[in-house]
């Protein structure tokens, strides 16, 4: 399914922005749920990806991880490593170190990264 957040007119775009902020609502880990609307604009607005990464980089995980939490962080941490800046690395780097310390089941964690690996 892909979501049109970025489409030109501006009613999809709403509707596409809301259905996502809809799809969030099934996470389940409090750690990430306060930062679940700046991973929605990230995705509506790419340019916002260092700013959200800062905000993620600064929260200390220490809830379990669990799929679908896995299935909203992972591509904002792929999208935020091709960034040109040294700092989003790191941060992004910080993120997934403490985030995978979380996952408590190592075929989890497997299934969200090879996706991306390539």
């Amino acid at each position: 399914m892909q979501i049109q957040l970025q489409d030109t007119k501006r009613d999809v775009a709403e509707r596409a922005n809301k259905l996502a902020l809809q799809i969030c609502g099934v996470l389940s880990n409090p750690d990430v749920l306060p930062f679940t609307p700046d991973i929605v604009r990230c995705m509506a607005a790419p340019t916002s990806v260092p700013e959200v990464v800062k905000k993620l980089s600064s929260n200390v995980w220490v809830r379990d991880v669990d799929g679908p939490t896995l299935a909203v962080v992972v591509p904002l941490l792929v999208r935020a490593l091709g960034e040109r800046s040294n700092t989003t690395q790191r941060q992004v780097t910080l993120i997934a170190t403490n985030l995978f310390k979380m996952v408590r089941t190592p075929d989890l964690a497997g299934a969200s990264v090879p996706r991306y690996a390539s």
